[in-house]
């Protein structure tokens, strides 16, 4: 027992010490951080980076401009894309095709080059897709190709242009979606978290015929997305996720980021779509067209810029500071990104040195006059440093101007 008793006044004592612990922490050269993926028939998007340090004060962006980007198909078709500002390069020469092996190729320069290899996988077939119970369940049938890894991502999207959450009740799949979950060893799993992606594989019912259960929709108009990915695609995806989930869990397990870029990070993935309802890919495109602007303080700060059918962005921006009228150009590139937020949002790429940062041009459908209408909004921070080398930032709300006008 005294044992005891001088065990815990040991632990005690050694819990009432104050001591300080210095962490050094390892230099890493910049990688290069390669994000693209590609579908059937879509130009080629690839948005070049360069990794960043914890302790890098990031004024400058990471971006990429004089690298080469070559893309080589096993069936011999070779595009070099074209670099449209902020580190975005873009092709629609040869545009891809489903089966064939791609090779990406980035050198940048004093960072190096990097690879990476991946195809388009053959589109899922779905037979039928059911709503029942008055909308209380949804139930996605389709063929798996037997003997293959096959891997999936389902999403439904609503007429705002906004990804509907749901539950994914197939028992056969309880463990895959524990994944999306906290990934807290104290915590209790969930088997049936929510959703706006669900990223799934084929291995509980490889080669049959089967039918995924999901929960009720909380909007009343649906289009399905049923994906067809790479592995590539699923590993980064799904590793964001446990990433996102471990992130201020003590006693989580580390998280790294997957990436098949070799001797970089990032992804290169393909993907082809099996969509049924009203909103196609195209018609996202076609609804986020268009000019938009801000004003404000009199119009004595203006923002406006076109985003084109060709990923092209031209604009500017001009705000006074003190006697001086500054003017930026805002012309560059700009790509729509839907993997990993509710929303849909516009990225925009720049050259200058004043430019969006962080983009999040979250669009969305409303209704004017029984109408759709577009509807946007962005948060950004546009950087532009003053004598005293420190940044100014700017935060807006932009509307689409009408095409009468």
């Amino acid at each position: 027992m005294y044992r005891q008793f001088g065990l815990i006044f040991l632990i005690l004592l050694l819990l009432g010490c104050e001591s300080t612990l210095e962490i050094k922490l390892e230099h890493k050269e910049p990688q290069i951080a390669v994000i693209s993926l590609f579908t059937e028939n879509e130009p080629w998007q690839v948005l070049v980076q360069r990794t960043v340090g914890v302790q890098e004060n990031l004024t400058q962006s990471p971006r990429i401009e004089n690298a080469t980007v070559t893309i080589a198909g096993s069936d011999g078709s070779l595009v070099e894309l074209t670099h449209r500002g902020g580190g975005f390069y873009y092709s629609d020469t040869s545009l891809p095709k489903p089966e064939i092996m791609y090779t990406l190729r980035v050198d940048a320069g004093g960072y190096g080059s990097v690879e990476a290899n991946d195809q388009i996988p053959r589109q899922v077939k779905v037979e039928n897709i059911k709503y029942i119970e008055a909308r209380e369940r949804t139930e996605i049938t389709f063929s798996d190709e037997p003997g293959i890894k096959n891997y999936y991502a389902i999403s439904f999207l609503t007429d705002y242009l906004q990804w509907s959450s749901f539950s994914v009740l197939s028992p056969e799949l309880y463990d895959q979606m524990k994944r999306f979950s906290i990934q807290d060893p104290l915590a209790t799993y969930i088997d049936q978290p929510e959703v706006s992606h669900a990223l799934i594989h084929d291995k509980p019912f490889d080669g049959t015929r089967f039918t995924l259960s999901l929960s009720k929709s909380d909007h009343d108009k649906l289009t399905t997305y049923v994906r067809s990915i790479s592995k590539n695609y699923y590993d980064y995806y799904l590793s964001k996720i446990v990433q996102k989930n471990a992130k201020g869990q003590a006693f989580s397990e580390p998280a790294p980021l997957r990436s098949n870029i070799r001797g970089g990070q990032g992804v290169f993935a393909g993907y082809s779509s099996h969509v049924e309802g009203d909103i196609l890919p195209e018609t996202i495109k076609d609804l986020v067209l268009g000019t938009y602007e801000q004003r404000r303080n009199s119009q004595s700060e203006t923002i406006e810029f076109t985003l084109h059918p060709n990923y092209t962005v031209t604009g500017f921006m001009r705000y006074t500071k003190g006697s001086e009228t500054i003017n930026v150009s805002l012309d560059g590139g700009y790509s729509i990104t839907n993997n990993e937020s509710y929303d849909h949002s516009i990225q925009l790429h720049h050259t200058q040195e004043s430019f969006f940062r962080n983009t999040a041009l979250k669009v969305g459908v409303g209704f004017r006059y029984n109408e759709p209408d577009v509807t946007t909004s962005l948060s950004f921070s546009a950087f532009s440093h003053d004598s005293n080398g420190d940044p100014m930032d700017f935060g807006r709300f932009f509307s689409k101007k009408d095409a009468e006008e």
